[in-house]
């Protein structure tokens, strides 16, 4: 298991019908670490996505498996990605939590180009609330 710094920039396209998309996208740096079934991909929040001093990592085991996972004060959740199959996960942003269910519609993965994406629908206690796409991209730090 081996880990170094990267330079992430991630991309959040979140659809909800009948509206436009809302983009977000930021560059941070973070951690890759290379496991011998999986890379994860690690950072913490700021203040501009409103979790600062959470810390969110994306576990890539494959185009078929991502969980998403989020840890800290302001929120707890581990959503997990299985291509064409529901997934259930709590919510919890510590005054309350919220069911979510995901659904992967796409995953792709290109490690020596150093990106991957997940994309997704997503119900909020069992109502469609859209497709959200997560695009990934990490290099070196120079």
């Amino acid at each position: 298991m081996s880990a170094k710094k990267v330079l992430l920039s991630i991309r959040t396209v979140q659809s909800v019908p009948g509206q436009r998309p809302e983009i977000m996208e930021l560059q941070t740096e973070g951690t890759l670490t290379q496991h011998p079934d999986h890379v994860e991909l690690s950072y913490v929040e700021s203040e501009m996505t409103g979790l600062e001093g959470v810390t969110t990592t994306f576990s890539v085991y494959g185009e078929d498996k991502v969980i998403l996972t989020r840890h800290g004060e302001k929120l707890n959740n581990e959503m997990q990605f299985f291509l064409g199959e529901k997934t259930d996960s709590l919510y919890d942003v510590g005054f309350g939590a919220l069911l979510i269910t995901v659904c992967a519609r796409e995953i792709h993965l290109d490690l020596q180009k150093g990106e991957f994406q997940v994309s997704y629908t997503v119900e909020v206690e069992h109502t469609p609330m859209g497709t959200n796409t997560y695009v990934v991209r990490f290099r070196d730090m120079a």
